[in-house]
């Protein structure tokens, strides 16, 4: 059967977490879909705790040298069946119903790429609640600019309310307009981001609620 979603895994060096990453795709409110996982030659037992899932759903991909995220990215981008693709890093995790609310978010309004609300956690996978700490402090703020303004091309302009790449569930024909993600070590999701609000800023969102589990390292 044709998936509906492909969520590409991009994995590098998270074997303590990856697992975590997984189980929240497989955990999903809605089973209609594969999971794309991509080994970037980790020198950990990360393609050893993915290769442990039994799952027709998954498929497992290795690298035998590294080759960054950006470059995994577009690697799963062509590996992807689904109309719809999400990405989740493999240190972050979904909420069980993060896919079908995106889903019906992206097809109510006629969307193209669409990001979430975040919960922030520690490397034990704790939540970090604290209003006082500082990412939580940045993040609220970028939060009150856009629930202020309902304007996101001013919120991204002062800082990235996606986060992560882990934030992105889009459209696969959003590919064919925009292209696929530049070869940069670091910022690959803003520049994606921008160039989506140039080409088709109609078309990007960005929803209020947390469905995605955002991991912190100290």
């Amino acid at each position: 059967m044709q998936p509906l979603v492909s969520v590409i895994v991009p994995a590098y060096n998270h074997a303590a977490f990856v697992g975590d990453a997984i189980g929240s795709v497989l955990s999903q409110s809605v089973d209609n879909f594969e999971i794309i996982a991509i080994d970037d030659a980790s020198q950990d037992d990360t393609a050893e705790v993915l290769a442990a899932f039994d799952d027709p759903r998954l498929t497992l991909w290795r690298h035998e040298q590294n080759r960054g995220a950006a470059q995994t990215l577009n690697e799963g981008i062509a590996l992807a069946r689904g109309e719809y693709l999400a990405i989740l890093n493999s240190d972050d995790r979904y909420q069980p119903t993060r896919l079908a609310e995106c889903l019906d978010t992206l097809r109510q309004r006629d969307l193209l790429l669409l990001g979430t609300h975040l919960a922030l956690i520690n490397a034990s996978g704790i939540p970090i609640q604290d209003p006082a700490f500082w990412w939580n402090q940045w993040y609220q703020g970028l939060i009150r600019l856009y629930r202020s303004s309902h304007d996101l091309g001013t919120t991204l302009i002062t800082g990235n309310l996606f986060i992560s790449t882990s934030n992105f569930v889009l459209h696969r024909s959003l590919v064919e307009r925009v292209g696929l993600f530049s070869d940069l070590r670091y910022v690959h999701d803003y520049d994606y981001l921008m160039r989506c609000l140039i080409r088709v800023p109609e078309a990007v969102a960005w929803i209020d609620r947390p469905l995605l589990q955002y991991r912190l390292h100290e």
